[in-house]
């Protein structure tokens, strides 16, 4: 995990973007204003077991350093936003964001990067609880057993049949030793009632070391996906399934073949409804950029042949939601999607027959994040705004807030 999002990202705040349909006849209101502040950044949506989703995001505090801050969409608006840690030492890139899970038992579970030791590469992973819906928040502890100065990040956590889940990569193993000599794990274990996290274990001993992961629940199980990492430095999607108690060995979701000596900051997507999974991803495998997705019916057990969601230089750094329909609805960032070459923000609906014709949302960077809320999907990401008279760089824009209707989106092939 040394150091690759940073480089690669623009860290300048977060938005979330109302999409109006076409030919909608009058103006409509805008938006309810965004609980987010200016400066903000990281931007993270979640689902609850309620369906209400939920935005994190970090934000500059007047006196220097950072506050975890999180809002619930209430439907109409956003709720006052409360705080859940602040201090001087979060790692705030817009690459490996914090992030919240929401318990049916009404617990919520807060998670962040935090830096430790001397080393700007040194951080862990922490974790915070709530039992009175974010009124107060417990003391953090820190996520994993390992407390060397190293790399800890990427978590992913899900709501599972056998308790909440955590998963995240870690960098134990490389502690001390030089730039590019260690191997990063990805791990996993269970959130404890008092906050902690249990049953540790490894579930993969070498994986790319700073591309985000995912995992959903399944009938029974998980499903994770995150980007490998083989001898020969081909860095593909992989798959562990943990069903009937027992985790599976890592397997492939497809051969790209995609060999890159470096970490690409692009991760995979899963969504599921059930045993119907969609797994979006990026590769640039014979230097041909393209995103794409397949299709399980089998709660990830297996998975159909990839279809080409874009192929026309995209960056890649994808998001994906199941629609009731059993489509998908896949989000990305493509390239010079604007009149200026500016990267976007682009979302399509995809079916295994292929992906419908893209909605640009609008200019961004960073990792797009979604969420759906009934018949809308939820977008958040970062972005820059125009450089002003005698700037030479883009200053920060405000934080926006709304939703994308369903409705607004061309029909995936049959």
């Amino acid at each position: 995990m040394r150091s690759h999002g940073p480089r690669h990202v623009s860290l300048v705040g977060a938005l979330v973007l109302v999409l109006i349909a076409p030919g909608a006849g009058a103006r409509r209101a805008p938006p309810p204003p965004s609980p987010a502040g200016p400066g903000s950044m990281a931007p993270a949506l979640s689902s609850g077991p309620d369906g209400r989703v939920r935005l994190s995001w970090l934000e500059p505090r007047a006196g220097g350093g950072h506050r975890l801050r999180c809002a619930r969409w209430t439907g109409t608006r956003w709720s006052p936003p409360i705080t859940i840690a602040e201090g001087d030492s979060f790692v705030a890139n817009a690459a490996d964001t914090p992030g919240l899970l929401a318990l049916p038992d009404g617990r919520m579970i807060a998670h962040w990067r935090w830096r430790i030791g001397s080393d700007r590469d040194g951080y862990e992973v922490r974790l915070s609880q709530s039992v009175d819906r974010g009124a107060t928040w417990s003391r953090p502890v820190r996520a994993h057993a390992d407390a060397s100065v190293a790399e800890h990040g990427f978590v992913s956590t899900v709501r599972a049949a056998d308790g909440p889940f955590l998963a995240w990569l870690d960098g134990g193993k490389g502690a001390g030793k030089p730039e590019g000599a260690g191997e990063t794990e990805l791990r996993a274990g269970w959130l404890a009632a008092d906050g902690s996290v249990a049953g540790e274990r490894p579930l993969d001993a070498r994986v790319c070391d700073c591309c985000p992961t995912s995992a959903v629940a399944i009938p029974g199980g998980i499903l994770m996906a995150y980007r490998d990492r083989s001898a020969k430095e081909v860095r593909d999607i992989a798959l562990v399934r943990r069903e009937k108690g027992r985790w599976s060995k890592p397997y492939p979701l497809h051969a790209d073949g995609w060999t890159i000596a470096g970490c690409p900051v692009n991760g995979p997507a899963l969504a599921a409804e059930g045993d119907r999974v969609v797994a979006a991803w990026f590769t640039g495998a014979a230097d041909e950029p393209r995103v794409l997705a397949a299709f399980s019916q089998d709660g990830g057990a297996h998975f159909g042949a990839p279809v080409i969601v874009d192929r026309t230089a995209p960056i890649g750094r994808v998001q994906a939601v199941m629609l009731p329909d059993g489509t998908a609805l896949v989000a990305w960032l493509g390239a010079g999607a604007t009149a200026g070459g500016d990267a976007a923000i682009l979302a399509a609906r995809v079916s295994i027959g292929g992906a419908g014709a893209a909605t640009r949302i609008a200019r961004a960077s960073g990792m797009p994040r979604m969420a759906l809320a009934g018949d809308t999907a939820i977008l958040a990401w970062t972005e820059a705004g125009p450089a002003g008279p005698g700037r030479t760089s883009r200053a920060a824009t405000q934080v926006q807030a709304g939703f994308l209707p369903l409705t607004t989106l061309a029909p995936a092939p049959h």
